[in-house]
C-alpha cells in the first residue's frame, strides 16, 4: 500500500525543522509494515532554499535505503552542494541549531516537540534565541564574504555558492524577522532590506502557503 508523507512545512517554509533523524525512523517503519509506495509532498515552486534542499536529498536517499546514516548523507550533500571548505560553515550552522534543540530536548518533561503549526509554543523566542539566531547570520554573512574574495573560484561558481549560501541565511533571517527581535526602526529597515534583497535572489514568492512575504510588512 501507499503512504502520502510531507517533507515540507507548510505553515512556515523557513523555519528550522528538526526531523532529521525522524525521516529515517519514518521509512524505516514504512519498510516494516510493507509499504511499497511514498508520496512525498514538497513545495517546489519555493524550493530554492536550504531547508527544502537538505530534506528533498535526505528523503530520496532514505527512501532509496532507509538503513543508511542520516549524518553522513547530510555531511555528503553539504560538500557536494557548497565544496567542502564552504560545506564547513553549513555544518556549524547545523550545529548550532540542533545542539539547542538536544538542550530543548533535554529539559522538557516528555522531551521537545517541533511542529509545523503554531501549538507547543514552537515559533518562540523560548525556542530560538535571538544571540543564537545572529550567531548564525554572522556565520553565513562570513561565508558568503569568504566566498566573494576567493581567488580559486570563477565568477559563475562565486555567484552559485553565494546563491546557495543565501538559502542557508534565510532561515535565521526570517524567524529573526517574524518573532519581531529588530525593534529599532533604522537598523530594522537594514535587516529588511537585506532579508527581502535574499528572497528576490532565491527568486521566492511565498513564505508559506498562500501567502507572499510582502503580507507581513
Amino acid at each position: 500500500f501507499a503512504i502520502w508523507d510531507y517533507s515540507a512545512n507548510f505553515w512556515d517554509y523557513f523555519y528550522y525543522v528538526p526531523n532529521f533523524s525522524y525521516m529515517k525512523e519514518n521509512y524505516l517503519m514504512y519498510e516494516e509494515i510493507g509499504v511499497h509506495t511514498v508520496l512525498t509532498q514538497m513545495a517546489p515552486n519555493e524550493g530554492n532554499y536550504y531547508e527544502s534542499q537538505i530534506h528533498t536529498y535526505l528523503s530520496a536517499h532514505l527512501l532509496w535505503n532507509p538503513h543508511q546514516n542520516v549524518n553522513e548523507i547530510i555531511e555528503r550533500f553539504n560538500n557536494l552542494f557548497f565544496t567542502p571548505k564552504y560545506a564547513t560553515y553549513v555544518n556549524e550552522y547545523n550545529d548550532l541549531f540542533l545542539n539547542r534543540f538536544a538542550y530543548l530536548d533535554s529539559t522538557k518533561d516528555g522531551g521537545f516537540h517541533a511542529t509545523t503549526g503554531d501549538d507547543y509554543n514552537y515559533k518562540s523566542t523560548a525556542t530560538f534565541p535571538q544571540a543564537m539566531l545572529q550567531k548564525a547570520i554572522d556565520l553565513l554573512h562570513g561565508a558568503i564574504d569568504e566566498v566573494k574574495k576567493d581567488e580559486n573560484l570563477t565568477v559563475a561558481d562565486k555567484e552559485k555558492i553565494v546563491e546557495r549560501l543565501t538559502g542557508v541565511l534565510i532561515t535565521p533571517q526570517w524567524i529573526m524577522y517574524d518573532l519581531g527581535y529588530i525593534v529599532e526602526e533604522s537598523q530594522f529597515k537594514v535587516f529588511a532590506k537585506d532579508m527581502f534583497d535574499n528572497l528576490e535572489l532565491l527568486n521566492i514568492n511565498l513564505v508559506r502557503e498562500g501567502f507572499k512575504p510582502n503580507y507581513y510588512v
